[in-house]
């Protein structure tokens, strides 16, 4: 099974009222095999969810331009 490593990049924001709060980012890449399984296109998303356990994740792709969804 394919792997892919998290990168995390963290920025200082000030906001409105001049406080600071620091704002952390997460990303990641699909593999080659999986993009080309499930036909991911430029513009789709996936939304995150939960799994049933610590390690699992819920991924549902959002094609993009449609209103359906793909599980």
């Amino acid at each position: 099974m394919p792997r892919t490593t998290v990168s995390v990049t963290s920025n200082e924001v000030e906001t409105d009222d001049g406080d600071a709060r620091t704002v952390e980012q997460a990303r990641t890449t699909v593999p080659k095999d999986i993009r080309e399984f499930f036909g991911l296109k430029q513009g789709d998303e996936f939304d995150w969810g939960m799994g049933s356990s610590s390690n699992k994740i819920e991924l549902e792709i959002i094609r993009g331009g449609d209103s359906g969804v793909d599980r």
